[in-house]
């Protein structure tokens, strides 16, 4: 089963570098892949709805009202990006900063479905996995002087696994699955802006 490990040296093997056993061992690419792996996986996870590394959570309602909606809701602490909705919730809504505000009464829950920050690589699929390797390859390219492909090469394949991963991922067709439900998702709302303030709507 890949372990983080793995994909660290997925990326490594891009790059001609030699393996690491660890990622807190006390050397330089181990060091370099502790920093950047985080940071990568949180990229790659929030540029669409992975179907793998969805969650359902039911959210509670802050005592305080916030100006102009009823309720406000804290997103669960590992959420990317907000998937998608109980269908009869969906209507009015917006995401500011780490909550969603709504209309709903403060004593009404809502449910969601959202990416999670999943680190396990065993819940990614393969061109998944394959993707994140990839931009952590073009992450730690600029260190590298083991390898005769630029940057920009590394950056140009980067983007076409991702590419690849969504496609593979949208034969699942989730829209077709959440309408089938009393699910509706998120991107067809005109007031989805984002987690934290970037719009997250269809390409």
């Amino acid at each position: 089963m890949p372990s983080q490990v793995d994909l660290c040296n997925k990326a490594l093997r891009r790059l001609g570098e030699d393996p690491i056993f660890a990622l807190d061992e006390n050397t330089i690419w181990g060091r370099r892949c502790l920093s950047a792996l985080p940071e990568v996986v949180r990229t790659v996870l929030s540029v669409d709805v992975w179907r793998s590394c969805t969650k359902r959570a039911e959210l509670a309602a802050e005592a305080v009202k916030p100006i102009g909606y009823n309720s406000a809701y804290p997103l669960p602490s590992d959420c990317l990006r907000v998937a998608a909705l109980e269908q009869s919730q969906y209507q009015d809504w917006a995401i500011e900063g780490n909550k969603i505000l709504t209309q709903n009464s403060k004593d009404t829950s809502l449910q969601i479905m959202y990416v999670s920050e999943e680190v396990d690589p065993n819940k990614y699929t393969p061109t998944l996995y394959e993707a994140i390797a990839l931009g952590l390859a073009h992450e730690l390219s600029g260190y590298s002087t083991a390898t005769n492909v630029s940057k920009d090469e590394i950056y140009q394949f980067y983007l076409m696994a991702v590419s690849t991963a969504q496609e593979v991922n949208n034969r699942e067709n989730p829209v077709q699955y959440l309408s089938s439900t009393s699910w509706v998702d998120a991107r067809i709302s005109s007031l989805d802006k984002g987690l934290y303030g970037q719009y997250s709507g269809g390409e």
